[in-house]
């Protein structure tokens, strides 16, 4: 029997330089403690870091804290212009769901390696 897992969330993205904190994470495998990304809006930047994670081996180890006001706050931009962004509430519920796709989509695949090494086991 095989399970297939193919539930690939949508990250939301905004940045072309997310390998730089790839190359951060990396850089980090002897340095204990937990990662932070302030600023998380959709998770772009998380979703890498959490991958570089797994990558590295160090997700069992380490974890990672990311911070956002959301709540559609109003921000002061270089212009002295008060600025509303999209950072709404919905926004910060919609990124908790992809975010729990994706914790739970990476907990089958590993339920899934386990129970292929079980039955590959009980056939030797």
């Amino acid at each position: 029997m095989k399970v297939n897992v193919s539930v690939e969330p949508e990250i939301g993205q905004d940045s072309l330089e997310y390998e730089q904190l790839e190359n951060a994470v990396f850089k980090t495998i002897d340095v204990p403690g937990y990662l932070c990304e302030i600023g998380l809006r959709r998770g772009g930047g998380s979703y890498y870091m959490m991958n570089a994670l797994k990558q590295s081996k160090q997700n069992l180890k380490k974890g990672l804290i990311a911070i956002d006001p959301y709540g559609n706050i109003d921000y002061e931009s270089n212009d002295d212009d008060v600025i509303r962004q999209d950072y709404t509430n919905g926004m910060r519920d919609e990124t908790i769901f992809i975010f729990s796709v994706w914790k739970i989509r990476n907990i089958l695949l590993v339920m899934q390696m386990v129970f292929h090494s079980t039955i590959k086991q009980k056939d030797l």
